[in-house]
């Protein structure tokens, strides 16, 4: 199947629908408010998906259960998504070949309020992604790998970063954690220096030491040690910590650590 026109009065592409399918481009009728579990899933020749600029589609996959929509979808290149969208969920675009995404109205702001585990993650031509303006969510790994990205900087408003949420996109010209933030997930900028990750020092929900060019963002009772920067050969926890969250020591030169008597937990990615 190389092309199809979709019917105007279309409300649901259903699962599996194009899995594999040899679409090269596709526009949904603004009807449409459903899209099922790998609908799109290794559609690897298209290059092009739009959303018309009146669709009132909100939600684009789940933020609970990955649906993998257009996982593997390898030639995808341009998105254009509906300004009333609010949810990105979980490994929607992952592993796709983005390499850009825009709103229908560009003029007018996007309804981004979450963005899913590894929704993005592994896009490798993905440059911007300007649309975080209204974000409250930025799920775990949502950007990770996403090594052309330049530009994506969250905004105040953003109430939970994820772990892993721009790890390894070393290419951004600028980080930022911002101070609405109430619970960090882990490790956000995993692979940063620590001279370029931008968190304020009086951050109300972090707590935040920097010495001898290392960063290091614990939670605000200092138990959990969420992320550190700029660390070399041994590292000594402090006693107190009880928790390591995932990815706090990711992209660090460390050669031996030290632990802590009474440490509880240690999540993956260490």
């Amino acid at each position: 199947l190389n092309d199809i026109d979709l019917p105007e009065n279309l409300k649901v592409v259903g699962d599996l629908a194009f899995q594999y399918a040899g679409l090269t481009s596709l526009t949904l009728p603004n009807g449409v408010q459903c899209i099922g579990k790998s609908a799109f899933e290794n559609a690897t020749a298209m290059k092009t998906l739009t959303f018309p600029q009146d669709s009132m589609f909100i939600s684009l996959g789940s933020l609970e259960e990955e649906l993998s929509i257009f996982k593997g979808a390898v030639s995808l290149e341009t998105l254009v998504l509906p300004n009333a969208l609010s949810v990105i969920g979980k490994g929607v675009f992952e592993n796709t070949g983005l390499k850009s995404v825009e709103m229908a109205d560009p003029s007018a702001p996007s309804g981004l309020t979450d963005i899913g585990a590894n929704a993005f993650r592994n896009c490798v031509n993905l440059t911007s992604f300007d649309h975080l303006g209204m974000a409250e969510t930025i799920g775990d790994a949502a950007f990770m790998g996403c090594t052309s990205l330049e530009s994506a900087l969250p905004a105040e408003g953003l109430e939970y970063m994820g772990a892993m949420a721009f790890a390894f996109c070393n290419n951004l010209k600028e980080t930022y954690i911002p101070k609405s933030v109430t619970t960090l997930g882990g490790n956000p900028y995993a692979g940063f220096a620590s001279d370029r990750v931008n968190v304020a020092d009086d951050h109300a929900n972090l707590t935040v030491e920097r010495k001898d060019g290392v960063l290091t963002i614990y939670d605000a009772s200092r138990t959990t040690l969420l992320a550190v920067y700029g660390a070399t050969g041994e590292y000594v926890f402090d006693q107190g910590i009880a928790r390591v969250a995932s990815g706090a020591l990711a992209g660090n030169a460390i050669t031996a650590a030290v632990l802590p008597a009474n440490i509880a937990c240690i999540e993956d990615y260490i």
